[in-house]
């Protein structure tokens, strides 16, 4: 596949369906993803192995270990040139995947895009709150004074970045440090 869907999913079982509908609505369909079931107790893996039948979505269960890890075990179980996190209480829009592989396929020098992000009700409606951020090139400076990406759903990373730069540093959490926001100043 071109794109690897790294899904992390703690006791989001209320939420996980409507997340993967998200993913099985992409317009783009050349992907892969990997739910990390990390260590749930809400009937995910049972859920998972009676309802999701599509062979691109595979389950991973391990022991609660925290975000980073979940995200660290999807990251090394996919082979695909671009790697895109979907947090499992998420959704996505219909394209983001195909607005986002045709930036990174029109922009060899781009390591990262993302989206903007809207925020929703229970009942999926907008509430009207939306995170617009928007810089391009270089955003390295911008980056260093605020997380302009902001959710850890909105992301596409080339492998290969990942494959320079290493994996999420779980032991930020511990410090109240955003690990996303580590990872893509490092990137």
């Amino acid at each position: 596949p071109k794109v690897s869907v790294v899904i992390p999913s703690y006791n989001c079982l209320a939420y996980l369906p409507k997340t993967l509908d998200s993913l099985f609505s992409q317009t783009f369909t050349d992907y892969e993803a990997i739910v990390v079931n990390d260590g749930s107790t809400d009937e995910t893996q049972a859920w998972f192995e009676r309802e999701v039948k599509d062979p691109r979505i595979k389950i991973i269960s391990q022991e609660n270990q925290g975000l980073a890890i979940a995200r660290n075990t999807g990251i090394l179980n996919t082979s695909a040139e671009y790697v895109a996190f979907l947090d499992s209480d998420d959704l996505w829009e219909s394209t983001k995947l195909e607005k986002q592989v045709a930036c990174l396929e029109q922009q060899p020098e781009v390591g990262l895009v993302y989206t903007w992000t809207s925020l929703i009700d229970e009942e999926d409606k907008p509430t009207g709150r939306v995170f617009d951020w928007s810089e391009d090139g270089n955003v390295w400076k911008t980056l260093t004074h605020w997380n302009l990406i902001g959710c850890g759903s909105v992301a596409m990373v080339r492998r290969a970045c990942l494959d320079e730069v290493g994996l999420f540093e779980p032991r930020l959490s511990r410090f109240n440090v955003n690990e996303d926001w580590e990872m893509w100043l490092r990137i």
